[in-house]
């Protein structure tokens, strides 16, 4: 039903700025597509009404790569009303529309999830809705989506990132330990491999180790490598969600001492690396990935109503490569009206 949509929409935009034969010609056809979408409508609408269906939806895919991968998609009902998102139902997207049984909860959210798609890893969503409006709209409930290029994030926007990385001083104890230290966190690189971005920072610590053991500003590094994969959240607020990977930090402490009461000080402040660190990657990310998405669509910036959801994430040594897909409930998208940027 959607494709039907897309295709009387373009030939009524071109039948408006014809004449003579060609308008006649094409208002026949304009005619047809109109039987087809009552009659599609009318499918859907027997559909709806056999299954008793108590949230009832539409989804209108816009493909602006034209070689977009398809697939089956699945609608998933979820309760965000809680900490974490529930399951409450799911259901096959057919002929461009869907009918959830229910009963819908009183927070609601939807995602959408293509599988099948031969010759093209999806590891990602097509569509996350975050909390439906309350009270919902008048069925049809209407999920618009654009499916965008790939984007790439190259590695030198890593390392940007990197650059600009902000010093941290914390003050870290144990008292089982008898341990008091200074963590002065000053530097990081980053390293990108495959599926993963391994973040390694430097700096000092001063303090005491065992009651016994003084630091004077001894260095040390550590190497935190991190996984990024697409975010499966109904609530449409992160792209991608951070892991660790392996055991955790490598950390190396640089200067002399006994090796057990220095492994006792990893075990203090390798919590605080980890989390410093995710802590300044995770909103870069966030930031940068919509960014790289506008610019890839020549808009300074994506619609309002838009959240970003993604189809695929990869991460090697050619950087983060991503194909995006926006989304909208309601016509957002379908109406939005570019302001492109300038020529470069």
């Amino acid at each position: 039903m959607n494709t039907l949509d897309q295709q009387y929409s373009a030939l009524a935009a071109q039948v408006s700025q014809e004449q003579g034969a060609p308008a006649w010609q094409d208002l026949a056809r304009l005619g047809g597509l109109r039987q087809q979408l009552e009659a599609a409508q009318a499918a859907l609408d027997k559909c709806v009404q056999a299954n008793s269906a108590a949230l009832t939806g539409i989804v209108d895919v816009i493909d602006a790569t034209g070689a977009a991968a398809s697939g089956t998609q699945t609608v998933t009902l979820w309760d965000v009303s809680g900490v974490s998102a529930v399951l409450a139902e799911q259901a096959p997207v057919t002929g461009g529309a869907f009918g959830l049984k229910g009963p819908v909860p009183v927070k609601a959210a939807l995602t959408l999830q293509m599988t099948g798609a031969a010759g093209f890893g999806l590891n990602g969503y097509d569509f996350r809705s975050g909390p439906l409006p309350d009270p919902l709209p008048a069925p049809p409930l209407r999920c618009e989506m654009v499916i965008c290029p790939q984007v790439a994030v190259p590695p030198a926007a890593v390392q940007a990132w990197a650059s600009s990385f902000q010093a941290v001083n914390q003050q870290l104890g144990s008292p089982s330990s008898q341990t008091s230290v200074a963590v002065a966190l000053s530097s990081v690189t980053v390293a990108l491999a495959a599926d993963t971005i391994t973040v390694t920072a430097t700096g000092t610590l001063t303090g005491s180790v065992g009651g016994i053991i003084p630091l004077n500003q001894t260095p040390f590094s550590a190497d935190v490598p991190f996984s990024l994969t697409p975010s499966g959240s109904p609530q449409a607020g992160d792209v991608v969600d951070f892991a660790i990977v392996g055991p955790g930090p490598v950390i190396r402490i640089l200067g002399p001492g006994p090796g057990a009461l220095l492994n006792s000080l990893i075990s203090v402040f390798q919590p605080f690396i980890r989390n410093q660190l995710q802590n300044a990657l995770g909103p870069w990310v966030e930031q940068v990935v919509p960014e790289f998405v506008a610019t890839a669509l020549a808009l300074p910036k994506l619609p309002p109503s838009a959240t970003v959801t993604l189809r695929n994430l990869k991460v090697d040594q050619s950087g983060i490569t991503l194909q995006p897909v926006l989304g909208t409930i309601g016509a957002g998208l379908s109406t939005f009206k570019p302001a492109p940027l300038p020529a470069p």
